[in-house]
C-alpha cells in the first residue's frame, strides 16, 4: 500500500506539472499567439516541412477557437467552476464506497475518477461497457480491494451515472413528442 501511495504521489506530481506547463502554454499561445507561432515553427524546423506545416496550421485553428477570457475574474471563474464539476463528479463515487462499507480517503475517489476518465477515452462498447467497469475494478484493487467487491462498486458506479441520464433523455423525448424510431427516420432521410 505504502509502494502505491509513494507512485500515486510521484504520478500527481508529474500530472501537476505537466498541468501547468499546459495552462501556461495555452495562455501564451492566446496572449503571444504570433510570437509562439513563429517560437513553434523554429522548433519544429528539424522535422518534415509537410508535418511542420500541419502542425502549425492545426495549433492556429485550434486557438482561434478557443474563447478563453484572459480577465483574472473569467480565469478565476472558469477554475472554481472545474472544481465544482470534478467535486460532484467525485462525491458519488466516495458515496457507494461508504455504502459498500469501503472506507478510503476522498483521494481515492479522485483516483478512480481519473481511472474513469481514461476509461471513457479508449474506444468501447456503447455506454463504455467493459473499460469503465474494468478501471474502476483496477482502481480499487490498488487499495486491496477484492475483485468480487470491486466490479460490484463499478457497475453501481456505473449504473448511477448511466441510468438517470437515460431516463431523463426519454422523458425530454417523450416531452418534445418524439420518439426513437421518428429520430432515426429522420436521420436516415437526412443520409439519403
Amino acid at each position: 500500500m505504502e509502494a502505491v501511495q509513494r507512485n500515486m504521489e510521484r504520478g500527481g506530481y508529474i500530472i501537476f506539472v505537466v498541468y501547468v506547463f499546459a495552462m501556461f502554454f495555452l495562455y501564451a499561445l492566446k496572449k503571444w499567439n504570433r510570437a509562439m507561432i513563429r517560437i513553434i515553427t523554429i522548433i519544429l524546423k528539424p522535422l518534415p516541412e509537410r508535418f511542420a506545416i500541419k502542425t502549425v496550421s492545426l495549433l492556429d485553428a485550434f486557438m482561434g477557437g478557443i474563447r478563453l477570457s484572459l480577465h483574472p475574474a473569467a480565469l478565476a471563474a472558469v477554475v472554481l467552476s472545474s472544481m465544482a464539476i470534478w467535486a460532484t463528479a467525485i462525491w458519488p463515487i466516495d458515496l457507494v464506497l461508504r455504502a459498500f462499507d469501503i472506507h478510503l480517503p476522498l483521494s481515492a475517489s479522485l483516483f478512480i475518477m481519473i481511472f474513469l476518465v481514461f476509461a471513457v477515452m479508449v474506444p468501447a462498447a456503447p455506454g463504455y461497457i467493459g473499460t469503465y467497469h474494468y478501471a474502476c475494478t483496477k482502481g480499487l484493487q490498488a487499495f486491496n480491494v477484492g475483485n468480487e467487491q470491486a466490479l460490484s462498486v463499478a457497475l453501481v458506479i456505473h449504473a448511477i451515472g448511466f441510468f438517470p441520464v437515460i431516463v431523463l433523455g426519454l422523458w425530454y423525448l417523450r416531452r418534445a413528442n418524439l420518439t426513437l424510431k421518428s429520430i432515426q427516420e429522420e436521420t436516415a432521410l437526412a443520409e439519403t
